[in-house]
């Protein structure tokens, strides 16, 4: 009876099934991986260690540049790689952009293409070479730079900068050049982007041109002055960011000259064009082609330079600098006329206009600070006569002359101001009223000017009489 209960225990025991989950786990521990397996899993390139290199090199020449780029996060391996491939022949057409015949396709489409293509470039640049030094990444750049824009193929020079300034113009050139430019140095530091900015002046002439251009007067070297125009504001000053970066590139371009030329360098830079020839127009400003000036649009580049100077670059640029730039830049060629000088400042903003009004009150420049001021209600004036009324424009004014009034030295300086001012306006309206019965009455400008310069007397009299200036 024992035996048959003890047969039967055993028939039981073998009729058990392990479970498969533990058969698995069994299996994992008793088997080990294949040793070629384990080799790749330990390998930075993973599979890609066993590819010979030319044929690693043939699959990133398939790929586009965006997507290499973004392979060149993945590890450091795959980093070193893309670095060998970069300066291998076999880049060049990756790398290289396309000429695209200018008959084929639209010019905003083609425009388009080379700015996305340099775009990824500078991308690509910063990922493969985030590792390295600023020095050396500015010199990778620089070698890539030689092979991309001018490689040599046998015995042919193809010249892809060449290529796209005979074609599209070297604003277009020069355009893709700041694209890559401000991709690569996206996040660095000043002292790396200064770094980058005098590598970039290093390897062209255009230090060489602005020398000629500024040393032999305005106008004498036009072409030089466009080609500066051109390459600072192409490849830095149009790609800011904001203004602090704006303000960081001028101040960089500006310090190192002396006062005179800095006023020309900023008149270079933002100054009014020939329509004609599209070179510097430099005697547009000692002109006055309407009773206000000229156009907004002519001085809004000046005035933005100058308001992005004086709020971000306070340590390397200071308020005295400013006011003596716009002193200097006020009489390039022969002396703007008061209009413009007036709509200037109106331009730049308080700030600056009471700066600037303040420095010639405190050096007793009396008379020709009425004028000013009175050419300032001027520029206002036409605002309201295109539509743009706003009171407050007006208060802003009579803030303005209290301000410049306080800062003068003396209580016989202070009179002396009210009462040019005054003199000035009394003198231009007496002016105004015998130019306005000389003409026929089909001139409603004259009249709209007439009657608007009488109305803002009258209004800026009334403001100023209720707080007493002694």
């Amino acid at each position: 009876m024992v035996g048959t209960n003890k047969n039967k225990i055993v028939k039981y025991l073998r009729s058990i099934k392990t479970r498969r989950t533990s058969l698995r786990l069994q299996n994992k521990v008793k088997k080990p991986l294949p040793q070629n397996v384990a080799k790749v899993t330990q390998n930075p390139l993973g599979v890609f260690s066993y590819v010979p290199d030319e044929i690693l090199f043939y699959i990133f020449h398939r790929m586009r540049l965006y997507d290499l780029a973004s392979l060149a996060l993945t590890s450091r391996a795959l980093r070193d790689k893309l670095m060998s491939f970069h300066y291998s022949t076999q880049a060049l057409p990756v790398l290289k952009p396309v000429v695209i015949n200018p008959e084929s396709s639209d010019e905003t489409d083609r425009e388009s293409a080379y700015l996305s293509h340099f775009h990824n470039l500078g991308i690509f640049l910063k990922r493969l070479t985030c590792l390295y030094s600023t020095r050396e990444r500015l010199r990778i750049v620089g070698i890539l730079l030689e092979k991309v824009i001018t490689p040599k193929l046998g015995n042919q020079l193809k010249d892809t900068h060449l290529a796209i300034c005979e074609h599209y113009g070297s604003e277009v050139a020069y355009r893709c050049y700041g694209n890559m430019l401000h991709a690569l140095i996206a996040g660095w530091e000043n002292d790396e982007k200064c770094r980058a900015y005098l590598a970039v002046k290093g390897a062209s002439r255009v230090d060489e041109r602005l020398d000629e251009a500024l040393k032999r007067g305005p106008g004498s070297k036009p072409w030089y002055e466009k080609y500066v125009r051109v390459f600072y504001r192409e490849i830095f000053l149009d790609k800011a960011d904001d203004g602090a970066e704006l303000g960081f590139w001028l101040c960089q371009m500006l310090s190192p000259l002396p006062l005179v030329y800095q006023a020309r360098m900023l008149y270079i830079l933002y100054g009014p064009e020939d329509s004609n020839e599209e070179l510097i127009y430099w005697y547009k400003m000692t002109t006055c082609p309407t009773f206000f000036g000229v156009d907004d649009k002519d001085l809004e580049g000046i005035a933005k330079a100058l308001t992005n100077l004086y709020n971000n670059n306070e340590k390397e640029w200071s308020r005295d600098n400013l006011i003596s730039v716009m002193e200097e830049l006020i009489i390039l060629p022969g002396g703007w006329c008061l209009e413009n000088i007036a709509k200037l400042l109106k331009l730049c903003g308080d700030a600056i206009c009471c700066e600037f009004l303040g420095s010639k009150a405190i050096n007793g420049r009396t008379q020709e600070l009425a004028f000013i001021a009175y050419y300032i209600v001027q520029a206002l004036m036409e605002d309201k006569l295109n539509g743009d009324e706003n009171k407050e424009k007006l208060e802003w004014f009579v803030s303005l002359i209290k301000r410049i009034v306080k800062v003068m030295p003396c209580k016989k300086q202070r009179t002396m101001l009210v009462s040019s001012l005054f003199d000035v306006w009394e003198e231009t309206i007496l002016g105004l009223h015998e130019d306005v019965h000389a003409v026929s009455d089909n001139d409603t400008e004259l009249i709209e000017i007439y009657n608007a310069s009488v109305h803002y007397l009258a209004k800026v009299s009334g403001m100023l009489l209720l707080d007493k200036i002694d």
